[in-house]
């Protein structure tokens, strides 16, 4: 039997009803058609000679015929995706600059930061409490890992065990990780690039498990629940050292400055380009770097062809009074202030850490 991986979202785009068969959960007796790459890897009935999918579309048999590729991109589709349209919530976005005076960004990082939505601080976090850091997350992500294994094809959205884990909320879980967080470096951070009223809004450790052969698709971190001010920010902590070869970061310079896209939904997650655009960069990071961007930042992990286990933390920040913003399967709008006690609690008020 054979199990869902990669299915492009152009391919899902292009052909709805396939898209819809990969949200849902084939029954255990069920082969999957199995996709990677734009190439359908398996496409056969079942032996039973029962079909998985069927699209009786010609559109649908061009693509069989074409040896299960979507054209060629020609003219500047081939170098360049094209631009997402905004958000429907993204109506008035305009870039706020730092200005400083600041902390811990000097003025070349708050040039990167302005100019291409990122900035780089390399080995601020020191060994000893990357090694505690570790030990803490490694304990809550097997616990975890267990209930995910416990569910239907092991799977919950986009975290897939022995593949990709999202543990979330683990200032709930770890008093040492809520202190990091409060510690002077984020909130020097925070007052850099955020403001002197800041709360922690969000966090997880996202482990990439050897040789997970997917990537994690272009996003924007805004893009899967919608903040305002969208302008918020994201640290990204390398806990092992990454690059491309372990599924380490990768962004689009310079897109951050039109405020949220609109995303699609796949099985892989929620995905704003297709492809990578000609602005995309891969970070080398060493374990202690901390990778500061907007929320309003495209970005993407790739596969991990190692044999180890490729470890960060991302921790967001936004400024005290930011809302979350979603929509009901009934359609009704709901704001939800992030001020959670536990989870959601100050950095910074007036410019002073909050312990």
């Amino acid at each position: 039997m054979s199990t869902a991986t990669a299915v492009p979202a152009a391919v899902l785009r292009r052909f709805p009803a396939l898209a819809r068969h990969f949200d849902r959960d084939a029954a255990p007796d069920q082969p999957v058609l199995f996709l990677h790459d734009d190439l359908v890897v398996r496409a056969t009935p079942s032996r039973g000679g029962r079909e998985v999918f069927r699209d009786d579309s010609a559109a649908w048999r061009a693509f069989c015929d074409n040896g299960f590729r979507l054209p060629a991109p020609t003219g500047r589709e081939a170098s360049e995706p094209p631009d997402p349209s905004p958000h429907e919530w993204n109506r008035d976005f305009r870039w706020r600059p730092i200005t400083g005076p600041t902390r811990i960004l000097d003025e070349a990082a708050c040039a990167q930061y302005n100019e291409d939505g990122y900035c780089v601080l390399p080995d601020v976090v020191d060994a000893a409490t990357v090694e505690i850091l570790t030990s803490e997350v490694d304990r809550l992500e097997r616990e975890g890992e267990e209930r995910l294994r416990g569910m239907r094809a092991g799977r919950a959205f986009i975290a897939r065990a022995d593949e990709i884990t999202f543990t979330t909320h683990i200032v709930r879980g770890s008093r040492f990780v809520r202190g990091f967080y409060g510690s002077e470096l984020f909130q020097d951070i925070v007052h850099d690039i955020i403001g002197p009223d800041v709360r922690l809004y969000w966090d997880q450790a996202v482990y990439k498990k050897p040789h997970s052969p997917l990537p994690f698709p272009w996003h924007q971190d805004n893009g899967y629940t919608f903040v305002e001010p969208q302008q918020y920010l994201t640290c990204w902590i390398a806990l092992t050292d990454s690059d491309e070869s372990n599924g380490g970061l990768q962004l689009v310079a310079g897109a951050h400055t039109r405020g949220t896209l609109r995303h699609s939904r796949t099985p892989l997650g929620y995905v704003c380009y297709d492809r990578a655009p000609t602005t995309a960069r891969s970070l080398t990071t060493t374990a202690g770097t901390v990778v500061c961007m907007s929320a309003t930042t495209p970005h993407q992990t790739g596969p991990n062809t190692t044999g180890e286990v490729r470890r960060a933390l991302v921790a967001q920040f936004v400024p005290d009074g930011a809302v979350a913003i979603s929509r009901e399967a009934n359609g009704r709008v709901v704001r939800l202030p992030a001020e959670d006690p536990v989870r959601q609690f100050r950095i910074l008020s007036g410019g002073r850490g909050v312990r």
